[in-house]
């Protein structure tokens, strides 16, 4: 992952409704996504299903999910 790649993962993900903070770590290629407390039990929060697609979209492969 080098730095355009985490920008362009910021960019994508800080639009979306509910994202408090995106963190691109480029020494271990994982990214942490803080919800705003309000959404992390929440329907309408981000679904894995839509980080994944978000990640696919954007060019990039998920290899694991954790909440």
């Amino acid at each position: 992952v080098c730095d355009f790649c985490a920008q362009s993962i910021d960019k994508v993900f800080s639009k979306q409704v509910g994202v408090e903070k995106v963190d691109v770590n480029l020494n271990n290629g994982r990214v942490t996504i803080k919800m705003a407390d309000v959404f992390q039990d929440d329907e309408d929060g981000i679904s894995n299903d839509r980080i994944e697609k978000l990640f696919l979209n954007a060019g990039y492969d998920v290899l694991a999910i954790m909440r």
